[in-house]
């Protein structure tokens, strides 16, 4: 029983972080997305002055994609091991 609330107090604090870095990554996509679009640089041109800024915004836009990734597989996991320890329980009883 106590394994059982130590998952489900896992899967809790496993949805929260999952919310925030959902709601992390939607901050990043809305500032890219506010940013002018960079035409293609052609031969000779100079470097735009956004570039760069778009580009460290691209870099955390993935990290955080990653992290909700990882967060998503340890939920499905933690969900899983949760399911097995209330069947366990109902096979006991």
């Amino acid at each position: 029983m106590a394994d059982r609330r130590q998952l489900e107090a896992e899967l809790a604090k496993l949805d929260t972080r999952l919310a925030d870095e959902r709601q992390a990554v939607s901050v990043v996509r809305r500032q890219l997305d506010s940013r002018p679009l960079i035409p293609a640089p052609s031969v000779g041109a100079a470097w735009h002055p956004e570039a760069h800024a778009v580009a460290e915004l691209r870099v955390v836009l993935a990290a955080r994609r990653d992290v909700v990734s990882r967060l998503e597989a340890q939920r499905a996991a933690v969900a899983a091991r949760l399911e097995q320890a209330k069947r366990f329980n109902q096979g006991s009883n």
